[in-house]
């Protein structure tokens, strides 16, 4: 899931992005099997994932607001929106909603560390297929 928010950010800019995100959100609120929990409708916006679902638009449109910039012309640059996404944006909101339920030692050892490596080999992937549609564009 993450990668592809960074995707839809990166490659449609950062309001229908943003927009894009919204309603996928929106389709799985409304009972869409699509999120990568066993929780469906609105019991996904109120679990342990929660956090993490609600920074999705969030870092579509900080993506799609670099590649606005210019930023999918440098690989380095697109790399580096994908990992503060990921990481800063996703990882950081989502492990923050898990402070409630866990505890702030057990939501950063839990719902943060263990998807550093992750998000980004995720961010690798996103920045080389961004690289790769400008090649093939």
């Amino acid at each position: 899931q993450t990668c592809a928010v960074g995707l839809t950010g990166a490659l449609l800019g950062a309001n229908l992005g943003f927009l894009t995100v919204c309603l996928y959100l929106l389709g799985g609120y409304f009972g869409l099997p699509i999120f990568a929990t066993t929780l469906v409708g609105p019991a996904a916006f109120l679990g342990p994932t929660a956090g993490y679902l609600l920074a999705f638009p969030l870092a579509a449109w900080f993506v799609g607001k670099c590649a606005d910039k210019g930023w999918n012309n440098s690989v380095l640059l697109s790399l580096v929106a994908q990992i503060f996404a990921n990481i800063c944006i996703i990882n950081t909101l989502g492990a923050l909603w898990l402070v409630c339920v866990l505890g702030i030692n057990n939501a950063f050892l839990l719902g943060f560390v263990p998807f550093l490596i992750g998000a980004v080999l995720k961010s690798i992937l996103a920045s080389a297929v961004i690289r790769l549609m400008r090649l093939r564009a």
